[in-house]
């Protein structure tokens, strides 16, 4: 259980930093939206020629992207639980084992574990990795962001 904790302190650290570049992206766009707010581009619908936007605007459709984005990193980075102290199996009978089959002892150490690696809560059941949906959903964050990179690439 010691890696998929691990792997869950890095998830949450990684995506603080992810986060913390998205924001530059966002801080840098900004002022690039302000600086080019009255230059002339043509838009484009489903791919054909359509009327006069300004570069300003399109930026400021890529920094909504992006804002989007980091709210759904936030609010993923916020839920995140932590595996906690379950043993290998996921049913804490080491740790039953080693305080005597005294359960409140054992939801302590799990609760001061988590805590103590700065999650609020850990998962109540699990196997003996943490759920791997939680792969799946930090995968998707990442996934929206690399759309949003996408879309900003395509329109330069």
């Amino acid at each position: 259980y010691v890696g998929d904790n691990t792997d869950l302190l890095l998830m949450r650290e990684a995506l603080n930093l992810i986060k913390k570049k998205a924001v530059n992206v966002v801080y840098s766009l900004s002022k690039f939206a302000v600086k080019y707010k009255d230059l002339p581009t043509l838009a484009f619908t489903h791919l054909q020629p359509a009327q006069l936007t300004t570069v300003g605007k399109r930026a400021c459709l890529w920094i909504q992207d992006l804002l989007m984005d980091i709210e759904l990193l936030d609010f993923e980075k916020d839920h995140m639980k932590f595996l906690g102290v379950k043993g290998t199996t996921g049913t804490q009978a080491s740790f039953m084992d080693l305080f005597d089959n005294d359960s409140a002892k054992v939801k302590k150490l799990d609760k001061l574990v988590t805590e103590k690696m700065g999650f609020e809560t850990s998962f109540y059941v699990t196997g003996q990795t943490y759920p791997r949906k939680i792969d799946s959903k930090i995968l998707n964050v990442l996934s929206q962001i690399a759309q949003s990179a996408y879309k900003f690439s395509n329109d330069l």
